[in-house]
């Protein structure tokens, strides 16, 4: 958890506010955050032993990866 909070502050900005976000496994935690400039920062976290694949959505927007075990992940998505 303690890495989680700092991976979160370096992509989100003074004044940002949480956004709906949601996942369709239990194994794989979301938080969403919509920065001041726009922009929609999306950080995932898997903590499980195995790779999982994922899909993130977002208005026609469609971005298949995987993440590795015990990973943190964020995305920047324009608005």
């Amino acid at each position: 958890p303690y890495y989680y909070i700092g991976h979160i502050s370096k992509f989100t900005e003074r004044g940002a506010v949480v956004v709906n976000s949601s996942s369709y496994t239990s194994e794989l935690d979301s938080c969403a955050f919509k920065n001041p400039d726009g922009r929609i920062a999306l950080v995932l976290m898997n903590s499980t032993e195995k790779k999982k694949n994922l899909t993130v959505r977002k208005d026609g927007f469609i971005y298949k990866t995987e993440m590795p075990p015990h990973s943190i992940s964020t995305f920047l998505i324009e608005d």
